[in-house]
């Protein structure tokens, strides 16, 4: 079974980056796409897999159990209620139906 921190309050919750982030070890990216695989656990059940583009071509693909992505989601929730569009300064997500 997967393993997931979920640390509701983000602020310095990695300090062991700090040296890293000093001598340019660490690259920052942006999500790019986040999908639901309906059978993409070993044992039949969904998964969650993120897509992340790095500046230099590279991709990374990430995975964690759906039920362990629900739970961060619950916890945010919980912290922060829901958040609405308007109010953050961030571009809204495309659905996959917005390609259509």
């Amino acid at each position: 079974m997967p393993v997931m921190r979920i640390i509701l309050v983000g602020d310095n919750a990695f300090p062991e980056l700090r040296e890293k982030f000093e001598r340019g070890e660490v690259i920052e990216s942006t999500v790019e796409a986040v999908v639901a695989l309906p059978r993409g656990m070993v044992g039949g059940r969904p998964s969650v897999a993120f897509k992340i583009d790095l500046p230099d071509g590279r991709t990374v693909m990430a995975e964690t159990s759906m039920r362990l992505f629900l739970m961060a989601a619950r916890a945010f929730r919980a912290k922060y209620g829901d958040v609405d569009e308007e109010d953050n300064n961030e571009p809204s997500g495309r659905s996959e139906s917005d390609h259509n």
